[in-house]
């Protein structure tokens, strides 16, 4: 009766809002990219490689395991696509000037799973590419909080990206239901999403933005999913609010937000 209880508790929520929202699972394409117009394609070496959000005019946020081999080879070329639904066609091109992770951060870790990318030219806003607001330093994100979750990864039908943006509306667990379900340890750096419907993040999808349900504010990123992906397992996000030091000091303001806050320099490559 109590596993009846909790399953009635945790998807009742979602079903009643993915109907009022119209957007109900990954299988739904958006519709316009207006509706999430901090989402970028992080392409490497002209492949499609992760998603990111934007963060300023000049910064995207993303997974150190987006760039990890990018750090490490500096001959590789990135760019940013913003602007579209369609990572292929109808974007806007921007240049790479840095690309950073945070130190955290090794191959096998379950922490440090967050990278920032600054662009050679600041980006003009527009109604298609807006940034996305980070939370506060540390904040924290209550069981039960409805997040978007939107990406271009593949799906459990097809091993390849999709050319054009899904989206899912999930919401957060507890650390002891993830530990429950996966039998091991949760870093409580991560968030922890769950739908028990077969809906949820796959290959393709990592370094997207975990946004709130109104779409003001990056809560997470998306570093790593169930293994078969989309198969009702608890999945779980680098947990923004905890790396805002490395993040801010990225973007030059750290100086101004924690001077007492002192570092010689992140893993990193800068571009010409």
């Amino acid at each position: 009766m109590y596993k009846v209880l909790k399953f009635f508790l945790i998807i009742a929520p979602l079903l009643i809002a993915a109907r009022r929202y119209k957007i109900a699972n990954k299988g739904e394409y958006v519709s316009s990219i207006e509706e999430f117009p901090y989402h970028v394609a992080i392409i490497v070496d002209k492949h499609y490689q992760c998603g990111g959000a934007l963060i300023s005019d000049q910064h995207v946020l993303t997974a150190a395991h987006c760039v990890e081999n990018v750090v490490k080879d500096p001959n590789s070329y990135v760019e940013i696509r913003a602007g579209s639904t369609n990572w292929r066609s109808g974007y806007t091109k921007f240049d790479v000037r840095r690309v950073a992770h945070s130190p955290d951060y090794w191959k096998n870790s379950v922490v440090g799973d967050v990278a920032v990318i600054q662009l050679k030219e600041p980006v003009t806003f527009t109604e298609k590419i807006k940034p996305i607001s980070l939370p506060n330093l540390n904040a924290d994100v209550p069981e039960g909080t409805f997040v978007w979750i939107a990406g271009w990864g593949s799906n459990i039908t097809s091993p390849f990206v999709t050319d054009e943006l899904r989206v899912t509306l999930t919401n957060t667990v507890s650390y002891e239901f993830c530990e429950e379900r996966w039998n091991a340890t949760v870093s409580r750096h991560k968030i922890c999403t769950y739908r028990p419907d077969f809906y949820g993040t796959c290959p393709g999808d990592s370094g997207s933005p975990v946004a709130d349900l109104d779409r003001q504010v990056v809560l997470g990123i998306v570093s790593g999913a169930a293994n078969p992906c989309a198969s009702g397992i608890p999945e779980s996000h680098t947990k923004v609010s905890d790396y805002l030091m490395f993040i801010f000091y990225e973007m030059g303001t750290a100086v101004d937000r924690f001077p007492d806050y002192v570092h010689e320099g992140y893993p990193g490559v800068n571009y010409q």
